[in-house]
């Protein structure tokens, strides 16, 4: 397989959220040896490999996917679980994926299964399996995994780099070390296999010449240096698709990832009179515990934290601050139960909502459930207040969401999003025949078929007014505030520099900031919105707010197992970039 084969983006780390309409990974039996490549990693206990012996049938199917993918019929949000086709937004390929979650009409989440990869893919590049393809008879080639006997908290950001020097090399061998499945003796390998797959990933030791891989991971410093003791938390209630409950907001913040999301942390309305028990045990367990030592503390740790005159359980994320207010975590299992927040996403609202978070939607969030002072506590014999919750749900890929839409009404604004309509087409999506100019021509890279970006020959002349008209609006809104990631969400209209020209632009993606240039098709990305320079269109200005001038198309080779040449691409738009040219 070649590695540029792999999508690239990153993804939650269950292979398994969805249900088991699509084909899962064949384990090979407890204590086989084999040739593996390792095709993604998002951590020592998650990362996903593809048996040497496979790779040819993989690249065989890769292959095989771009003709399929033409035959096949969009797909709809009703298709989780299913086995889909997906193009991967960073290469254009087309992979067998899963939905994990379908929380936009314009966009999906999916895992490509063969690779163990997740993205977000617009909805228009997700289809159906066409009738006869059989996409599912073939398992899936990756096998989510972890390293058999490895504590994550014994390593830091440094094994994990060692460990991602690994990322497709040959030559390493995995060694299955898959736990006895209770029920199922070893006259049953396939079937113990089996069940393992559908519990989480398949523990395997690594090995290079016979040199254990696990072994050549640098630990962290204090931990060798100082062996003692750690209090750890039993696993966290799963709150993923367990049903709808009532919860209490205990915090809510922008997402980190910079996608206008909000990360919202959850605590069960039913077990605050837990919280408030394991608080009053907090204050003299911290006032007998003792503090940590120089280097001793390390990432991962369980521990007892000092906030807003409190003291409270934490887990350690970074030490490079060390904090005089963290003491020790009594080894009691009264202080190991399990976290009693759980941490979701709730999405900005999509982009046909006309609708957007408010500034202190956080804060509005919080106050919800948040529980204010009465009479109860100047009057011992009323009946004392119950902590007002809401009722919410969370998908398998930790998505909240609310019963009560008028929640997301409380806590959004209506805005106005400029939008700039697609190429037009008849209302049953055909196009008549037409003289083309060819402006952007990518071959894909088998060199099978090409994407090509075409403009009609008759809207030359209004393009170039457009073009003249928008480079004027520009450089007499000069003044204008340029847009931030708050100001834009995906499929927004905006104007941008490619090329130091003005031109049309569609937000494509916000982390990072991507957008095509709708009258050209051409696509450019940055980490912030002020790299492109991207302006809102400007106002009160009609002709700007016109169908884009571009469609993009497939062409297929039309010679049978024939490619097109390297220079294809640019002889088609070289064909067209001239008057005195003949046209398409």
């Amino acid at each position: 397989m070649a590695s540029s084969h792999a999508p690239l983006v990153n993804g939650n780390s269950s292979a398994h959220s969805a249900a088991d309409a699509y084909p899962k990974a064949i384990v090979p039996p407890n204590g086989t040896k084999i040739g593996i490549r390792i095709v993604h990693i998002e951590n020592l206990n998650c990362f996903f490999v593809v048996p040497e012996a496979d790779l040819a049938k993989l690249e065989k199917l890769a292959l095989s996917l771009k003709s399929v993918a033409i035959k096949s019929e969009p797909a709809e949000p009703a298709c989780l679980s299913a086995c889909l086709l997906a193009m991967h937004p960073d290469d254009g390929e087309w992979y067998r994926a899963v939905a994990l979650d379908w929380p936009r009409h314009s966009a999906c989440l999916v895992r490509f299964i063969d690779y163990g990869n997740a993205a977000v893919v617009p909805a228009e590049f997700v289809a159906k399996q066409p009738n006869g393809a059989q996409l599912t008879e073939l398992p899936a080639f990756a096998i989510e995994c972890s390293l058999a006997g490895c504590d994550h908290a014994d390593y830091g950001p440094g094994a994990l780099a060692s460990f991602r020097k690994l990322l497709n090399r040959p030559g390493v061998t995995a060694e299955i070390a898959v736990p006895p499945v209770a029920g199922q003796g070893d006259e049953d390998p396939a079937a113990a296999a089996a069940a393992v797959v559908a519990a989480g990933p398949v523990g395997v030791r690594l090995s290079i010449n016979d040199i254990d891989v696990l072994g050549r991971l640098p630990k962290l410093a204090a931990k060798l240096s100082l062996p003692r003791h750690r209090v750890k938390l039993s696993p966290a209630e799963n709150i993923v698709d367990a049903g709808p409950f009532d919860a209490v907001i205990s915090v809510s913040k922008p997402a980190e990832d910079g996608s206008g999301s909000l990360t919202v942390w959850l605590q069960r309305s039913d077990r605050q009179e837990d919280l408030l028990q394991l608080s009053e045990l907090l204050e003299p367990a911290a006032e007998s515990s003792t503090g940590f030592s120089t280097g001793e503390l390390i990432a991962g740790d369980v521990c007892i934290g000092y906030y807003l005159e409190g003291w409270y359980r934490a887990r350690v994320l970074s030490t490079d601050e060390q904090a005089g207010t963290v003491r020790r975590l009594p080894p009691d299992a009264t202080f190991s139960q399990p976290a009693l927040a759980h941490p979701a996403t709730l999405p900005a609202p999509p982009k046909d909502a006309q609708r957007r978070f408010k500034p202190d939607a956080g804060e509005l969030l919080v106050g919800l459930t948040e529980e204010t002072v009465n009479e109860a506590e100047a009057e011992p014999e009323a009946e004392p207040e119950v902590t007002p919750s809401v009722r919410v749900s969370v998908s398998s890929s930790g998505i909240v969401k609310f019963e009560d839409p008028t929640i997301i009404e409380t806590i959004t604004d209506a805005v106005e999003r400029d939008v700039i309509p697609d190429f037009e087409v008849a209302s049953d999506g055909s196009l008549a025949a037409f003289d083309a100019v060819v402006v952007v021509a990518d071959l894909t890279e088998d060199r099978c078929s090409a994407m090509l970006w075409l403009q009609r020959d008759s809207d030359q002349e209004a393009l170039a007014g457009m073009q003249e008209a928008l480079e004027a609006a520009a450089a007499d809104s000069a003044t204008v505030a340029g847009l931030g990631i708050e100001d834009l969400a995906e499929g927004d209209g905006c104007i941008g520099v490619y090329e130091e020209a003005w031109y049309r632009a569609r937000v494509l993606s916000l982390n990072p900031v991507s957008v095509l240039f709708v009258d050209y098709g051409n696509v450019e990305s940055a980490a912030t919105p002020a790299e492109l320079q991207l302006r809102p269109l400007p106002a009160g200005r009609a002709e700007f707010r016109v169908p884009a001038f571009a469609i993009r198309c497939q062409l297929r080779c039309p010679v049978e197992g024939g490619r097109f040449k390297p220079d294809a691409g640019a002889a088609l738009v070289e064909r067209t970039d001239a008057s005195d040219k003949p046209l398409l």
